[in-house]
């Protein structure tokens, strides 16, 4: 789950896994070095154990906010790569 609003609008996603009839956070996903209103999580995509989650305003080597996008896989119970 993204929330591009959350530290300064700088932005988190969430990893949740369901047990049973509840949902329990598994992870939190701040980015490497992102930036207030770089608004990561504002766009995310689910595939199976995948999540590709986006972050529309980040600067970087291809310019100002020309934005950046992270895969975030679940490689085990443990482990989110």
């Amino acid at each position: 789950i993204g929330s591009h609003g959350a530290a300064s609008e700088a932005g988190l996603a969430f990893l949740f896994e369901r047990n049973g009839a509840t949902w329990l956070q598994q992870s939190r996903f701040a980015g490497e070095s992102t930036p207030a209103s770089a608004r990561l999580g504002q766009p995310v995509a689910l595939r199976g154990a995948s999540a590709v989650v986006g972050v529309p305003a980040e600067t970087n080597g291809n310019g100002i906010e020309a934005g950046s996008v992270y895969i975030l896989s679940v490689e085990g119970p443990d482990s989110i790569v």
